[in-house]
């Protein structure tokens, strides 16, 4: 299937491309390209029977290279650990793996192997070539409905049957949902599951499959896409109706769609009604299609008929239409040459009008005023030469045709004008909503790096100046005010992320260095009751795991440094050597700030001799 490329581009809030597809999976961390230049030691290897030919992709934590099974001659994706990760990354990926290898789904890239060779730590799959949801959407392009329907019930058996297996994590990405070249749907699964990721229920897949439907049938107008994709997001409750996004969207399935985002009509109960629903839709298309094909045939065979009689007719009335023929040609040597130069325009003017709808397509894919200039040329042809005919036979019926038809032409001459002059304007506002957009993801970067905090009414007046700027643009001001209206919940996910990555380096260099393990506790307490009130269930959450999983990790390196320090100190109490032995129990009262070690240590002092 190849989606179609819209009469009108817009994909509102868009934040980069997608990574290319082709391979697998986006790591859970952002993906890119690889460097220009960039030499990478895996490249040319060998690695665990894998001839490894080409980095396609680079992430925080994961590489992505095409290789090539050398003992099967095949092509699989080949996605490589990075030598950085700690040995809690290391058991997230290989768990998440070793989950998703055990779905067999035509839908799904099967993983063929999770293994490690030469200190590479790695995991193979199926080699999908194609291009992503998200690559389709970001190109501005709109789905045929019945294509956009069949991605969606292959989608949702997907997600079905991962969820029956039990394998925790699958939320969906556009970004990860492949229409490969033969035209089949793959969902590449996950690199990284969270520790405690649940199994998504029913509800999820249903309103995750109604978004990404939206998405394709509107031509990508979700702001921020992967964020309405989330689980607990509320942006699929507040997109708007359906055929205000996709105008000429059939009522069904607009229904259909509605039932699925929970925005209009009853929802879906259970994913099985779910695909009962879209299934009917295609066969509510084919009836439709026969139909038509019905009606088309019946039409060719009544026009056969009545040009059958129009023969005969013609045969009967041969001989009086010779007679008065000649007598009329005598009498209309300008009649005849109207007729002649009228159709000569009516021809040039069908091949400016079919030029225009050619160059039209390619201004509204990138508008500018070069291409609207050449679009409107070949309406100006057309006019032309309709007006000829009609100023050289101003009293002939032919030439009052003409004029009737160039002043049609004229007036759809200065409509195109007027969208080609809002298509220009949008897309300048575009470019500089996008710049506004990666000014405020470098802002991210770079206190993720350094810390502090995102002030968020100074991108709200970046984004308003935008707005001023274009305040003549109807469609650019409703994309800005999409952005004001999550700019306050991405300012808060952003901050969390800042501030989740500030506390691990705090903690890191001014606590679990020198032992002080209740300090490190209660930099994360501090901020549990910081984002532990989150209006968002979906970051209220992960701020708790977050929380969670480093407690965790704090609470199981005292409970090994206790172990290494006590052995430390017994060792010197076997040697009667009391004092270091003593300096050992009262460093840890000292330090370790948790109240089961400084018991302990307690215990252990009191039992050591007084000398």
């Amino acid at each position: 299937m190849s989606p179609k490329p819209p009469r009108r581009s817009g994909s509102p809030g868009r934040r980069g491309a997608a990574p290319r597809p082709g391979s697998s999976s986006p790591s859970d961390s952002a993906v890119g390209p690889p460097p220009a230049g960039s030499v990478d030691p895996v490249v040319g290897r060998e690695v665990a029977g894998h001839q490894i030919l080409q980095r396609v992709a680079t992430g925080r934590l994961c590489s992505t290279y095409r290789a090539t099974h050398t003992a099967m001659n095949r092509l699989v994706a080949f996605k490589a650990l990075s030598p950085d990760a700690n040995a809690n990354t290391l058991a997230k990926f290989q768990q998440t793996a070793r989950h998703s290898a055990l779905l067999h789904h035509p839908n799904i890239a099967s993983i063929y192997d999770v293994n490690s060779d030469g200190g590479v730590h790695f995991c193979t799959m199926e080699y999908v070539e194609g291009q992503t949801i998200g690559e389709l959407l970001h190109a501005h392009r709109r789905f045929p409905s019945a294509d956009a329907i069949r991605v969606a019930i292959d989608v949702a058996e997907a997600l079905r049957f991962s969820n029956s297996k039990g394998v925790p994590g699958w939320r969906l990405s556009a970004n990860r949902v492949v229409i490969s070249k033969r035209g089949e749907v793959k969902i590449l699964p996950p690199t990284f599951s969270p520790a405690g990721a649940p199994v998504l229920d029913d509800r999820y897949v249903i309103g995750a499959v109604g978004v990404l439907l939206y998405a394709m049938l509107s031509g990508g107008k979700v702001h921020d896409l992967e964020w309405a994709l989330e689980p607990g997001s509320s942006v699929r409750k507040q997109l708007d109706r359906l055929h205000n996004a996709a105008p000429g969207i059939r009522r069904d399935v607009a229904q259909v769609v509605e039932r699925l985002l929970g925005i209009a009509g009853e929802p879906f109960h259970s994913v099985d009604a779910a695909l009962h629903g879209l299934r009917a839709l295609l066969a509510a298309k084919e009836q439709l299609e026969t139909r038509a094909r019905s009606l088309a045939d019946s039409a060719r065979a009544r026009t056969q008929r009545t040009r059958t009689r129009i023969y005969v007719a013609i045969g009967a009335v041969a001989f009086v239409g010779l007679v008065i023929l000649v007598l009329f040609i005598a009498r209309s040597g300008v009649a005849a040459s109207a007729e002649k130069e009228y159709a000569r325009a009516a021809a040039a003017a069908g091949a400016a009008f079919k030029a225009f709808e050619e160059a039209q397509k390619q201004f509204l894919a990138a508008p500018d005023d070069a291409s609207a200039k050449q679009a409107a040329a070949h309406l100006e042809r057309a006019k032309a030469a309709f007006a000829a005919v009609a100023a050289d036979y101003p009293d002939h019926p032919r030439g009052q045709a003409a004029a009737q038809n160039a002043r049609s032409v004229d007036e759809q001459l200065q409509r195109f004008r007027d969208l080609a002059q809002a298509e220009i304007r949008y897309a300048a506002a575009r470019v500089k909503i996008e710049e506004a957009d990666k000014a405020f993801e470098r802002d991210i970067a770079a206190r993720l790096e350094q810390g502090g905090d995102v002030d968020a009414e100074v991108w709200r007046r970046r984004y308003l100046a935008v707005a001023k700027e274009f305040a003549d643009n109807a469609r650019a001001a409703e994309s800005i005010k999409v952005i004001l209206a999550n700019l306050p919940r991405h300012v808060l996910r952003a901050q969390m992320k800042i501030d989740t990555n500030a506390v691990a380096n705090d903690v890191k260099s001014k606590y679990l260095s020198s032992y002080q393990y209740g300090k490190a506790i209660e930099a994360w307490n501090e901020y549990r009751r910081k984002y532990g009130k989150a209006e968002s269930d979906a970051l209220r959450k992960e701020a708790l795991q977050n929380y969670d999983t480093k407690t965790t990790e704090i609470r199981q390196l005292a409970r090994l440094k206790w172990a290494e320090l006590n052995q430390q100190a017994k060792y010197h109490v076997g040697k009667q050597d009391y004092q270091k032995a003593r300096d050992i129990y009262n460093r840890i009262l000292e330090n370790f700030g948790i109240l089961e070690y400084t018991e302990r240590a307690k215990e252990e002092l009191a039992k050591l001799p007084n000398r």
